[in-house]
């Protein structure tokens, strides 16, 4: 037509068939290339443990000396206290669990003692061996009054024993007069006696039992302590007739 574009008819036959074309892609602004293998200027996150025991470092715990200069500290000061963290560690108590311990609980007669596990643990009897029995025995017979709770204090009621904060600071006290470092816990004790337990050479189902754990998979980081029966086996296997000799 007389005064059109010479592009006018060539643009209105496109725009008539646009609808059918893609549209072009926005332009988009890219940073910089990711490094091979990670994200940019971030550090991958450590892999997550995979449950092993391998993977998981020992609690800390004490040896046979520092718990045995726990104990004497106590005894020199108090049968209540021996009494107290003996339990504590023969039955690899934590804190709450030996607050909780009731007069009841106890029978010196039958030498069996009742414990109430924490944490959902399995809750059960135990034997009382005659060290345990004795140290009971002194502790009970100086006891004033008729409380229900084992273990009572200066603020202890019919409804309350010692605190779980004056366990702590009780083992504090003691553990300081050992010689042990500041940060040691009375929950060392619970550590401490599943692994000379596992040095013994009890295996992973009796911790279990022990400790109070429904399934040995919370026992099994006691794995990695080497154990002396099976220090023990090695030995009589070496002497044994039925087992062929190095030549």
């Amino acid at each position: 037509m007389p005064g059109e574009p010479e592009d006018g008819p060539r643009i209105s036959a496109l725009s008539a068939t646009d609808r059918f074309m893609p549209k072009p892609l926005k332009s988009i602004t890219r940073g910089p290339r990711r490094p091979p293998g990670g994200r940019q200027d971030r550090q991958r996150p450590p892999a997550r443990p995979t449950g092993h025991s391998s993977d998981r470092p020992l609690p800390r715990c004490l040896d046979q000396k520092q718990v045995a200069a726990i104990l004497q500290a106590a005894k020199r000061e108090s049968d209540r206290d021996l009494c107290l963290f003996a339990l504590m560690y023969r039955y690899a108590l934590r804190a709450v669990e030996v607050t909780k311990l009731l007069r009841e609980d106890i029978n010196l007669d039958a030498r069996r003692i009742r414990i109430t596990r924490a944490k959902g643990g399995v809750s059960q009897e135990y034997i009382l061996p005659p060290d345990v029995v004795s140290v009971l025995k002194r502790y009970l017979r100086k006891r004033i009054d008729r409380g229900p709770h084992l273990f009572t204090g200066r603020q202890s009621t019919n409804q309350t024993g010692l605190t779980v904060l004056r366990v702590q600071q009780l083992f504090k006290h003691y553990a300081t007069q050992a010689g042990l470092p500041p940060n040691v816990a009375s929950h060392a004790l619970r550590h401490s006696m599943a692994v000379h337990a596992r040095e013994a050479g009890y295996d992973l189902p009796a911790l279990a039992d022990l400790l109070g754990h429904r399934s040995v998979r919370s026992t099994a980081i006691y794995a990695q302590v080497r154990s002396k029966a099976r220090d023990r086996m090695i030995h009589e296997l070496a002497r044994s007739k039925d087992v062929v000799r190095v030549p």
